[in-house]
């Protein structure tokens, strides 16, 4: 017969305990960060492949890639700015452009300037390669335009672009100089930065939600159902800039932590100038609040990043105010609608889940006023100025390039969603924006893994090109 267990004596640990599951909010930021590393496997076309997409290690497609590469390249492996050299490799087949460029005679992205005038590479040289002369060895050379009066004023060249970007891979990138992996390991930096983003928007929109895996789910909408997905394996300036952005909002409104704030906000000025309108508002409101000590832990990070890119312009093209690209108005008409419904580039119509965004603002007027405020103006007013650019559309690109950096702060209105109460209209609003994210979901997983065939097209036809071939 059993005897009982006294009562005070201690009751014997269990051999095997039960299994603790994951939390959701687990789940879904280790689902979101194996989805976003995936398109890393797929590129395509491969050069002397047939297929369109291949399984391979990542490489870089078109538009201003191969530009930016170049850029890393020369300040990881030559320590320097001047990317003459670096392009000549290019034509001599070497690896500075990434796999698909090696041989090509790719135009240089590259300024000078005569006193106050910018000469352009272009204004300059033959733009098309069949026009080129050739070297003893049959590589391509850079050719003038025998009817241009321009003529370059140096023989360095400065890239077009901000050597911002390089600066901020550089450290993570030191490790692979003078390897082929350079060019893989900066898209899976980019792929990283991403994934980083995506915790500055949980971050973000936390206290809106009723629990962490709510705002992981909103992340998650964001990161996979935009162009965000597609562009987490590029090497642009524009993914980074999302990522510094939406975390340096995230510690200066949850964390209140000006000084990293603006460390992080300063490296987005250093991608850009242009990217100092996302930022004025934080300024504006420390400013209003007169908290003069945040407001001075905010200001010196930026202004040491607008210190150093005059310098970067005094340094390589002769004048504090040389920008290495000058802004040129177009038609902001054109650009406004281009920006929203262009067939080729037009957000709405690539993240249709943005059409949602108006019914959710009164809600977060409502609940988050402060929030709406800063970050409504900081998205209003670099879209307006994007629209008034001449080529809005940002070049050879996949969707909105240039509106990339404020696309998670669009979607940070959505997660006061989680608290509306289950009323017969609120229902119809949560069918509404769930099938607007599905669709965009869709749209966004053909841009991701499409590669080079979804540039410059929308991902329905993309998708048929690629099925095509």
């Amino acid at each position: 017969m059993a005897t009982e267990r006294p009562a005070n004596t201690p009751a014997k640990p269990n051999p095997h305990p039960a299994r603790r599951m994951p939390s959701l909010t687990t789940f879904v930021s280790g689902a979101v960060i194996v989805l976003l590393l995936a398109p890393l496997m797929v590129s395509g076309p491969v050069p002397g492949e047939t297929d369109p997409l291949s399984v391979t290690w990542p490489m870089i497609h078109s538009g201003d890639e191969p530009h930016y590469l170049i850029i890393v390249n020369s300040l990881v492996n030559d320590g320097d700015l001047d990317v003459s050299n670096n392009y000549a490799n290019v034509h001599h087949g070497k690896l500075d452009a990434g796999r698909k460029f090696a041989g090509w005679a790719i135009d240089h992205h590259v300024v000078w300037y005569w006193q106050d005038y910018c000469i352009n590479w272009w204004q300059a040289y033959e733009m098309i390669g069949s026009n080129w002369d050739q070297d003893e060895a049959g590589y391509p050379v850079p050719t003038f335009q025998k009817d241009s009066v321009h003529r370059p004023v140096s023989d360095k060249e400065y890239s077009q672009h901000s050597p911002g970007l390089a600066f901020l891979q550089a450290p993570f990138l030191f490790v692979f100089r003078g390897t082929s992996l350079m060019e893989s390991a900066a898209l899976a930096l980019t792929a990283f930065v991403t994934i980083a983003g995506f915790w500055g928007l949980k971050t973000l929109v936390k206290p809106y939600v009723n629990s962490p895996w709510q705002a992981a789910f909103v992340a998650a909408i964001a990161y996979l159902g935009s162009p965000l997905w597609h562009y987490g394996r590029t090497v642009y300036a524009e993914p980074f800039a999302a990522t510094l952005l939406v975390c340096g909002f995230a510690f200066v409104l949850r964390k209140e932590q000006y000084f990293i704030g603006g460390v992080l906000l300063g490296c987005v000025l250093l991608l850009k100038v242009p990217f100092l309108l996302l930022i004025l508002p934080l300024i504006v409101d420390v400013v209003w609040r007169r908290d003069w000590l945040n407001a001075t832990l905010l200001c010196i990070p930026l202004g040491a990043a607008v210190g150093v890119t005059l310098l970067w312009n005094y340094q390589m093209r002769n004048g504090w105010l040389h920008m290495p690209q000058r802004f040129e108005a177009g038609n902001p008409f054109e650009g406004f609608f281009g920006l929203l419904f262009s067939p080729t580039h037009g957000l709405l119509l690539f993240t249709p889940i943005l059409f949602a965004v108006p019914i959710v603002l009164p809600e977060w007027f409502k609940q988050h006023r402060r929030d709406a405020i800063l970050i409504s103006s900081s998205v209003v007013g670099y879209f307006l100025l994007m629209s008034l650019y001449r080529q809005w559309w940002g070049g050879t690109c996949y969707s909105a390039r240039y509106l990339i950096p404020i696309l998670p702060l669009l979607f940070v209105p959505f997660a006061v969603l989680w608290k509306w109460d289950m009323k017969s209209h609120h229902r119809t609003i949560y069918s509404v924006v769930a099938c607007l994210a599905f669709v965009s979901i869709q749209f966004s997983l053909i841009g991701a893994f499409g590669c080079e065939h979804v540039l410059d097209k929308h991902p329905l036809i993309a998708l048929k090109a690629i099925f095509s071939n």
